[in-house]
């Protein structure tokens, strides 16, 4: 985390434990609409999985806030941390390809129930192609699959390779002054 201070602690805490019960709602919200099966509720459950979709967006603009929050505070930042903020604002742009596509693919149809290897969708819609079902399976491909990919290789890279425990040894070399020692 890129908030993390010297002692190791995180900053910031409330908000982000705020921001996990937006996600968490959200996912929540989005399973109960996608599984509800039923035609009668069929309407509430569109409902409630376009809300958790929004949800999805709202947290994306959260955490884009966070990055330029964290990027004009960025010479407070820990040395590993700061290569942490740079993989997570790399993984930024193929997140919101990702939001987008979810949002365009929610509200492609007013309907989510698929029977056998077919599903119903509304064709004179203009956002058709982006229904995750009947629409085009390119720009599924492109715009969900690969996205959603290089967010996770961008993460599991990030998180392999940064050495975040190094920021705590005191370093004689360090341009932080907390490690420096004090006469």
């Amino acid at each position: 985390m890129t908030t993390q201070g010297p002692d190791g602690e995180g900053k910031r805490g409330f908000a982000f434990r705020m921001l996990h019960l937006l996600g968490t709602g959200a996912l929540v919200l989005t399973i109960i609409g996608i599984s509800s099966t039923s035609s009668s509720s069929q309407s509430t459950a569109n409902t409630e999985r376009r809300i958790g979709v929004l949800l999805f967006a709202a947290l994306y603009l959260a955490l884009v806030a966070i990055a330029v929050v964290q990027w004009t505070r960025r010479d407070r930042l820990m040395k590993y941390r700061k290569q942490l903020l740079i993989a997570i604002s790399a993984a930024l742009p193929f997140l919101a390809v990702r939001a987008l596509y979810s949002i365009l693919s929610t509200f492609s149809s007013s309907t989510f129930i698929t029977t056998g290897t077919t599903s119903t969708s509304n064709s004179d819609n203009p956002l058709a192609k982006f229904n995750m079902f009947t629409g085009e399976w390119q720009i599924y491909l492109v715009m969900e699959i690969l996205m959603e990919y290089a967010v996770v290789i961008i993460y599991a890279v990030a998180g392999t390779l940064l050495p975040l425990d190094q920021d705590y040894k005191l370093q004689e070399t360090d341009e932080y002054p907390l490690y420096r020692p004090q006469y």
